[in-house]
């Protein structure tokens, strides 16, 4: 019986060892004394001893020296306290070799009753790789620009990054086991395990910049505006969200500056337009008179004298006007209200048009005009009417510049595959060097205002705006005393230009029998209603009604049903636009064609009554053959 007995027990130890080598760690066994009296076949591995060598030993002679002196009374009182304690507690640990050398251990802790006794068993697990993994995880974690903080699934940090000392204002040790609901403002701490648990139950990148208005808490209690960007890493202890969170506070206070300061800007523009528009309508409205009055002297009979003085007062008006035209086109430029309409425009044509309009100049002047323009059958992209009031301007100052003799040339050239340049070339004053970077400042006239010669500085800054806004370029070079040139460079395009056909002349007086006609005139200014009256006379078939306010026009409207309704858009007792809206909605008046004769001269405006149904927009100053053409279409 005793032998089977011992039989038996042999047996058991035999299997107690085996199950032992078969465990992926170092098995080691310590009995109360701290003598080892068992280990594994993986303890050679981890520690360089043999088996037969550690039996007996101390367990001592397997831990690092520095901690030899303490390592009994932690025995001790495990041994009092038995209990198993897991891996991965995040203690840590070392163990040493036989060589002497240290490594770093995970190590777990379970007891067993025995016939000799109690025995502590410890699992120790050689983790150098892991380390050396984790050291270069961190050394990647501590490079990168923002806070680097990994969390487990049950919420606590398990890593952090240098970064996130500077940002959170806490030590990384201090951090590390703490629940991440720490480093979240106070007032979403009771949302945010909820947030937690959905993003474990389904991990996935979310990269910065997603627009959510997210903040962080500081060690101090104070917040941040964060953004945060989250992805997932699978580690040995389970899944780890990975979050980059990154102080936009600066951003977002240069964001609420720049908000603040676009806003700024944003008014001072809306005040700078509602200033230039007043002032055009308030200096348009006795220009108005200026010009209409000296139109309608000039188709009468007056003497040689007085056309003399009709011509002055005319050429000043025009003069004023083109001022007031040209600084509202700059500011349309400048806050992007002007509109292009870009199309294939034939080059030929529209210096033809140019040629004919300053002929008459040249002429006066005794300049001869050469443009070769058989070499001029390009399409370029561009704004018909854009394009032609540059050229004209650069003609015009090409000749006011001049001398008696002189001449003005203009050549072209395709400057590459998809670009055409036209030249204007005269051979005039031409401009100092240190004058050249003021030549395209608005008002810098560069000392042409000593000379006698009419301008206002405006027009070479108008060119340059409108030539770039339709995707061109404009430069010049010049020669004191020998003249200057002035290139545009325009895209080419591809397309067919149309001819445009010139008006009849429909000023002065007409002697073809028409049927009479009625015209009611809505216009609170007696000066106006007087010229509109005196152009009246050059179409005697012709009853013209007025009225100086609203109400009154909206009365002889439906009482009298004229032919055409002319329409100031100012008016003492309601706004024009509220006399057109009563206009087209009363079925007595709706079919009547409406033509607004006003001094705003906006775009916006224009378009925006166009749509409300008005037929046409005259501008003031009213330019008499213009308005007569249109009475003549409208009226029949």
């Amino acid at each position: 019986m005793a032998h089977r007995r011992l039989t038996s027990a042999a047996a058991e130890r035999s299997t107690f060892q085996a199950m032992l080598d078969a465990a992926p760690d170092a098995m080691i066994g310590v009995d109360t004394d701290g003598r080892i009296v068992m280990a594994n076949v993986q303890t050679e591995t981890v520690f360089g001893h043999t088996r037969e060598g550690l039996l007996g030993q101390p367990i001592e002679l397997l831990v690092p020296e520095r901690v030899k002196g303490v390592h009994p009374a932690h025995r001790g009182k495990y041994f009092r306290e038995p209990r198993t304690r897991p891996m991965g507690l995040g203690l840590d640990l070392a163990g040493r070799r036989a060589d002497g050398t240290e490594f770093p251990a995970e190590i777990s802790l379970s007891s067993i009753e025995t016939d000799d006794g109690r025995i502590a068993i410890a699992a120790v697990r050689d983790i150098t790789d892991r380390k050396k993994t984790e050291a270069t995880f961190q050394a990647m974690l501590d490079a990168a620009p923002d806070a680097m903080v990994g969390v487990s699934r049950d919420g606590r940090i398990v890593m952090a990054n240098v970064q996130t000392e500077a940002v959170f204002g806490y030590r990384r040790g201090d951090l590390i086991g703490q629940l991440v609901e720490v480093l979240v403002p106070d007032r979403v701490k009771s949302v945010h395990p909820a947030n937690r648990e959905s993003y474990f139950g389904a991990p996935r990148t979310r990269p910065m910049g997603v627009g959510l208005d997210l903040a962080g808490r500081r060690a101090d209690g104070s917040e941040f505006a964060a953004e945060i960007s989250l992805s997932s890493i699978e580690t040995g202890d389970g899944t780890v969200a990975l979050a980059a969170i990154r102080d936009i506070t600066d951003r977002k206070v240069a964001e609420e500056e720049t908000r603040r300061a676009r806003e700024e800007a944003d008014r001072a523009n809306h005040a700078k337009s509602e200033f230039l528009s007043r002032v055009s309508h308030e200096l348009r409205t006795p220009l108005n008179s200026i010009l209409g009055f000296a139109q309608l002297l000039e188709m009468g009979e007056i003497t040689g004298t007085q056309r003399k003085s009709v011509k002055q007062i005319r050429r000043g008006g025009e003069h004023l006007l083109g001022l007031i035209d040209e600084i509202l086109d700059i500011e349309k430029i400048a806050s992007g209200k002007m509109t292009f309409s870009l199309e294939p425009v034939h080059v030929g044509e529209v210096v033809g048009e140019v040629l004919q309009l300053v002929l008459p100049i040249a002429e006066g002047d005794r300049v001869r005009l050469v443009a070769p323009t058989d070499e001029l059958d390009v399409h370029v992209r561009a704004d018909r009417q854009r394009l032609k009031q540059v050229l004209l301007n650069l003609m015009s100052n090409a000749l006011k510049f001049n001398h008696v003799g002189g001449e003005v040339r203009i050549t072209s050239q395709e400057t590459s595959g998809s670009s055409f340049q036209l030249s204007v070339i005269d051979t005039g004053l031409g401009i100092a060097e240190e004058l050249m970077a003021d030549l395209f400042t608005p008002f810098d006239r560069l000392g042409a205002e000593k000379s006698g010669i009419e301008g206002t500085g405006l027009g070479l800054a108008l060119s340059k705006s409108l030539i770039e806004a339709m995707n061109g370029a404009i430069d010049v070079t010049s020669v004191p005393g020998e003249g200057s040139t002035f290139r545009i460079a325009l895209p080419l395009a591809e397309g067919i230009g149309v001819k445009v056909e010139e008006a009849d002349d429909a000023g002065g007086p007409r002697d073809r029998a028409v049927l009479e006609r009625t015209i009611l005139y809505v216009e609170d200014n007696l000066a106006n209603l007087q010229l509109v009256q005196g152009i009246l006379d050059y179409r005697p078939s012709i009853r013209l009604l007025s009225a100086m306010q609203g109400s009154i026009a909206l009365e002889l409207a439906r009482q009298h049903r004229p032919d055409l309704i002319l329409l100031d858009l100012h008016l003492p007792d309601m706004s024009g636009e509220e006399v057109l809206e009563q206009l087209v909605s009363d079925g007595r008046t709706r079919d009547i064609p409406i033509v607004i004769v006003s001094a705003d001269a906006s775009r916006d405006t224009v378009k925006r009554l166009e749509r409300a149904g008005v037929r046409s927009y005259v501008t003031k100053p009213i330019d008499v053959s213009v308005l007569l053409r249109l009475l003549d279409e409208v009226l029949g």
